[in-house]
């Protein structure tokens, strides 16, 4: 396993959405929702200003091997699969050429969020025909569990079955290798990391916040949350400044 990287890397910033899409406040969830227009501009910075917009893969090999990395590199990744994705977000790449990685919870696409329904709060994810539309287009499709467990309170069966099925069934699904994870709420510990490891995957993504030069593995990657209230000086700073790992409390 490859250790942190050395500081003269350039600094890679890894987006971390979830449903970006048309909402009303108060209510919801403002700490993990962004709205279209907001999206749409952020978007619009950073082909403005130059940065380099470089899929997961990429940065995974530049990052923890002998790849190059280029300047102000970015990338955008989206948590659970939401619908809205399909509809308002994946246009929008289209328009830059941006490439992203989504991380589809396999055991509810097609239905909504559950784990967000228990809050009363409808959040329809996509169905099998989108991710094979969006993965045709150059979207990576990585997993987010079978049903977006906590992985490290779950009995280890079930842990080892949420993160090998979720790769079998949408590797099926798209009918391609899914290489890339994300632990659903960010909880893991050793055990669940190792399991990652064994199933095959090649990297996976935390919600520890910062560069991701500051992860000490490729299986945990470090992010940088966008959120409804980022307007474009907070979304500079978070690219520009907010570097440093951040532990999550």
């Amino acid at each position: 396993m490859s250790s942190a990287l050395p500081p003269q890397k350039p600094k890679v910033s890894v987006l971390m959405y979830h449903n970006v899409g048309a909402f009303e406040y108060p209510g919801g969830c403002m700490h993990n929702d962004c709205a279209i227009g907001r999206f749409k501009a952020q978007m619009a910075f950073l082909k403005r200003f130059g940065y380099r917009v470089i899929g997961l893969k990429q940065a995974v090999e530049g990052l923890f091997g002998a790849s190059e990395l280029p300047d102000k590199a970015v990338v955008l990744t989206f948590d659970d699969g939401y619908r809205d994705f399909h509809r308002q977000v994946f246009p929008v790449l289209q328009e830059y050429g941006f490439p992203a990685c989504i991380y589809m919870v396999s055991g509810m696409v097609g239905q909504s969020a559950l784990w967000l329904k228990e809050r009363g709060l409808n959040a329809p994810l996509m169905e099998a025909a989108d991710l094979r539309e969006i993965h045709s287009s150059g979207i990576a499709i990585g997993s987010h569990t079978v049903n977006h467990v906590h992985l490290d309170q779950v009995s280890g069966e079930r842990m080892r079955e949420e993160i090998f099925d979720s790769k079998s069934a949408l590797e099926q699904m798209i009918g391609a290798p899914v290489e890339h994870f994300c632990y659903p709420y960010g909880d893991y510990n050793p055990q669940v990391r190792d399991t990652v490891i064994e199933a095959g995957y090649r990297s996976a993504t935390c919600s520890t916040r910062g560069a991701a030069n500051f992860s000490s593995h490729p299986f945990e990657i470090l992010r940088k949350n966008i959120v409804y209230g980022d307007h474009l000086g907070r979304f500079f700073w978070k690219l520009n400044l907010k570097h440093k790992r951040k532990e999550r409390r």
